[in-house]
């Protein structure tokens, strides 16, 4: 999907009416995927249109076309790095994932895939799991919060000829979980949707990549309690991994495990195998684990009245969810869930906070 390629960007700007200077793009930049959400008009009516990439890097140039050029490259300065779904990667669940240039990287590619490049200036959203963005309930962590602004706006290049990227001009963060409860009870509009009870006691649960973020929002939509488990897709890639190269005493490759996770089938060496008993056995191991955290957690909270759900791994195994967890209630298009949440935060909430930003960064450059 190109929607900014080949553009008329100045009407484009005006249409969508939110008086930026450039576009405002929300990447939820998650460690297994990272999802992109934006404003598009449709049949005369402002909506959100969304794309994703696998968060998938390597540092180095590991992949040429046909024609021997390279493919997926992405730089800044010494840093050079290969973006590419299928191909062996880096694992991106660490602490710093956020300072790393490979983030950068992936941030770059989710814009370039919807045709924000060469040096096209953007204005960015992105978010952090719930308990990174706040250690402790009311401290927001604005050393790692700066730290990832400032890995943001690193200037990116892209190719072996370097090629300006998109220009980031403004880049903000919010908090995973949170925008996602904000995308179930706002509509496109900022209005709430109807049908919705704003009174009551909600929990949320946001299965990721590496992590499952829990919120416990009260009416009024203040927090009361937040917790973050190291289990998320990447756990189910990994048992996943395991029960199939044990079976059939191989090692698989990235194309391999990933259409075995998305299908529960792969084909290895011509031939299709069904591993609907692996994938069973793999996602519900990690879902269990999930949901007794989530129950412990809620058993201290017999207000709730509604249980949340969202993020990739709930796209990932929804029907299974529904099946075992009848109590959930699930986010239309669940991996789209924070990405579409911090749209809404930044339109309804920033803009002018974003503008003045985006003024500011200019005039500096400007000065320099």
């Amino acid at each position: 999907m190109t929607t900014f390629q080949n553009i008329d960007m100045a009407n484009y700007i005006k249409e969508i009416g939110l008086n930026l200077p450039c576009p405002l793009v929300a990447i939820d930049d998650g460690f297994d995927q990272t999802k992109v959400a934006y404003w598009v008009i449709e049949n005369g009516v402002r909506t959100i249109k969304e794309d994703k990439i696998k968060s998938r890097g390597k540092r180095g140039r590991h992949a040429i076309s046909m024609q021997m050029t390279g493919v997926g490259l992405f730089s800044s300065g010494d840093d050079v790095y290969t973006i590419r779904d299928s191909m062996d990667y880096e694992d991106t669940r660490t602490d710093d994932f956020p300072k790393k240039p490979l983030n950068r990287f992936l941030v770059h590619a989710g814009l370039s895939k919807i045709g924000i490049s060469n040096d096209q200036e953007v204005a960015v959203v992105t978010g952090l799991p719930l308990l990174t963005y706040m250690p402790s309930m009311g401290e927001i962590n604005q050393k790692l919060i700066d730290q990832k602004r400032e890995n943001m706006l690193t200037p990116v290049t892209v190719g072996i000829n370097k090629t300006p990227s998109a220009k980031i001009v403004f880049h903000g963060v919010f908090p995973e979980a949170i925008a996602g409860l904000a995308d179930y009870l706002i509509d496109n509009n900022g209005k709430p949707r109807e049908g919705l009870d704003f009174d009551v006691v909600r929990m949320v649960l946001d299965i990721g990549g590496r992590t499952t973020d829990m919120a416990i929002i009260l009416p009024g939509n203040d927090i009361a309690k937040i917790e973050t488990i190291d289990f998320g897709v990447s756990h189910m890639r990994d048992h996943l991994r395991k029960l199939i190269e044990n079976k059939m005493e191989l090692t698989l490759d990235p194309i391999s495990l990933d259409e075995a996770l998305q299908t529960k089938s792969a084909y290895l060496f011509g031939t299709q195998e069904d591993f609907t008993d692996e994938w069973n056995q793999s996602v519900s191991h990690v879902l269990r684990d999930i949901f007794e955290s989530a129950s412990e957690l809620r058993k201290k909270y017999p207000s709730i009245r509604e249980m949340i759900c969202f993020g990739g791994g709930a796209a990932l195994c929804e029907d299974l969810i529904k099946e075992q967890y009848k109590e959930v209630k699930m986010t239309e298009n669940p991996d789209g869930a924070n990405a579409r949440g911090y749209l809404k935060f930044a339109s309804l909430d920033n803009l002018e906070a974003i503008k003045a930003a985006i003024t500011e960064r200019g005039n500096i450059q400007h000065e320099g």
